[in-house]
């Protein structure tokens, strides 16, 4: 998450990170934990591309720091959900 040098990225980065360690702990395999990324990564891009002003704007100034926020733990919470849908796979 520091590896970013964004504040209002790092607390996301590293639960992110956290949470893709847990997926190949669970599956041993890199092939979700890819795929969420992707996923992670494609939103990103997506929002960046639908905001006006995308080149000068992060996610908090497109969304508002709620927004962002509640962006962030949908995420989170996606990402749980789908460990445990693998963890019910295994």
């Amino acid at each position: 998450g520091l590896a970013h040098l964004n504040p209002m990225q790092i607390p996301f980065a590293i639960l992110m990170g956290l949470a893709l360690g847990t997926v190949y702990q669970q599956t041993g395999s890199l092939l979700f934990c890819i795929m969420m990324h992707i996923v992670n990564n494609g939103g990103a891009v997506l929002l960046y591309y639908l905001s006006r002003d995308a080149a000068e704007m992060t996610m908090a100034d497109a969304l508002g720091e709620t927004g962002a926020l509640v962006l962030a733990v949908a995420g989170v919470l996606v990402s749980i959900g789908c460990l445990r849908l693998l963890k019910n796979c295994r």
